[in-house]
């Protein structure tokens, strides 16, 4: 890209036009999701968008983006993915819905505001720690953690279901354990007359 990544609500606004020639339905996930839950973001320059492809396919969304001026680097061939890119609008992965479980993450995916007058459903939080337990990176098990420091409320009931029916919960125990053990910011220690003034 010519001038660094382009500002995220860019890339998202043009995602958005080309989504909206379709009747889909889409949610945001990966790192920029998980953004909106840490206590400090980190740097993503890749935009995850969770897709319904009831009514269309992977191709013809493809198909619009490239008519846009999108590259198309990756169309999965079963259809379940696309990975496209511009130079001025950034990159996304368009990850179509397949799973029960995956409808029900969109279905509970909020809104968020991403500056002005954008607006994006963005997957629930435990939707995310799903989904990067199941990505299983150690990027993943990071933005999981980071989640978790954060102390964002979350459903424990609805979680522990899917973690137990993917078979990740023993993944998040060991991140939990992890955290619990991480030990605190070495400190000189304070004595009375001593302050270091």
């Amino acid at each position: 890209m010519s001038d660094g990544a382009p500002p995220l609500a860019t890339t998202l606004r043009a995602l958005a036009e080309i989504l909206g020639e379709y009747d889909v339905d889409s949610a945001v996930l990966g790192g920029v999701a998980a953004n909106v839950y840490r206590g400090a973001a980190r740097t993503t320059f890749d935009v995850d968008l969770l897709v319904t492809v009831d009514h269309t396919s992977m191709a013809a969304i493809a198909e619009s983006a490239e008519m846009e001026g999108w590259r198309i680097d990756y169309l999965h061939p079963d259809g379940r993915m696309v990975r496209i890119s511009h130079d001025e609008m950034g990159c996304a992965d368009l990850i179509a819905v397949e799973t029960d479980y995956q409808r029900t993450a969109l279905e509970r995916a909020l809104p968020e505001n991403f500056g002005g007058d954008l607006t994006v459903r963005v997957l629930a939080v435990e939707d995310i720690i799903v989904h990067k337990l199941l990505a299983q990176r150690p990027q993943d098990d990071a933005d999981i953690a980071a989640i978790l420091e954060a102390g964002k409320p979350m459903d424990v009931d609805y979680l522990e279901h899917w973690m137990r029916e993917w078979g990740v919960a023993d993944r998040f125990t060991a991140i939990r354990e992890r955290l619990a053990v991480r030990p605190a910011p070495d400190r000189a220690p304070r004595t009375e007359g001593n302050d270091n003034r």
